[in-house]
């Protein structure tokens, strides 16, 4: 009678809250890889642009620093002149120096 068929509707209605929630889960499983993977994508690209830009920075620092060695080499300077292009050597080696830790 009613009872059996309300137990069967329950059943039904159990059932299919279930396959519901499986499949809910399951999208929240695929999404969350999915997020996942666009972060490490995004973090990789990250990476090498920070590892190109310390490149770039250590190449320039790098000449800037020869250039004012040479600069300083060069007996034809004034002291003033000589005084500059020492400070600008420090500097070009600090950032080198920087770049290599950092």
């Amino acid at each position: 009678g009613l009872r059996e068929e309300m137990k069967g509707a329950q059943a039904g209605f159990e059932k299919e809250k279930k396959a519901v929630s499986e499949k809910f889960l399951a999208e929240i499983a695929r999404e969350k890889k999915r997020a996942q993977e666009e972060v490490n994508k995004a973090r990789g690209k990250c990476e090498k642009d920070l590892k190109a830009a310390t490149d770039a920075l250590l190449a320039h620092a790098e000449s800037e620093r020869l250039r004012s060695a040479k600069a300083l080499k060069g007996g034809d300077a004034s002291s003033a002149e000589r005084a500059k292009e020492a400070l600008k050597l420090a500097t070009a080696e600090a950032k080198v120096a920087e770049a290599k830790k950092g």
